[in-house]
């Protein structure tokens, strides 16, 4: 059960749900990987005991899953739902964001999308609110299906998608 089932009110049900792409880890993966290739470099061109081979080897694995693991739980606590009431984003952990908008307030609801977010299914969710107020959240898996779960709640006669 995530954040939003835990925060339903009376008569509200989630109607979609999605996180953030996997996309957000590259960049912790990248050098996790360079570790373990460092790690593998050091083992094959220095000539040391078997021994040290394996502590080596068990630093440099350890060290990759230590820089790989902040990254995994961000992405693993990330939650994005659009409930029939409200819209739902929490990103993070030890510094959470949390953002609970009523679809009341919502005018529009706009999808950026570069080529890579096209080929991979991810991009830039954009709403903003009848306040004037801009909310921005990147890396979205599935997010024209998020805008378009938001459109289809919002009262008829506002912003629907191109």
């Amino acid at each position: 059960m995530g954040y939003a089932e835990r925060t339903l009110g009376p008569d509200e049900e989630v109607v979609f749900r999605t996180r953030l792409h996997p996309v957000v880890l590259v960049g912790a993966a990248s050098f996790a990987v360079f570790i373990l290739l460092a790690t593998a470099l050091v083992i094959r061109h220095n000539e040391l005991s078997p021994a040290a081979n394996v502590q080596v080897a068990v630093g440099g694995a350890a060290l990759a899953i230590v820089s790989l693991l902040p990254a995994w739980l961000r992405w693993q606590a990330s939650e994005l739902a659009v409930t029939s009431r409200r819209l739902v984003v929490r990103v993070g952990l030890r510094t959470r964001h949390v953002l609970e908008l009523p679809l009341t307030h919502v005018r529009t609801a706009e999808v950026d999308q570069r080529g890579s977010g096209r080929m991979l299914g991810h991009g830039i969710v954009t709403l903003r609110s009848v306040d004037g107020g801009v909310e921005r959240v990147p890396n979205v898996a599935r997010a024209t299906e998020l805008r378009d779960a938001i459109l289809r709640q919002l009262p008829t006669g506002r912003s629907r998608p191109r």
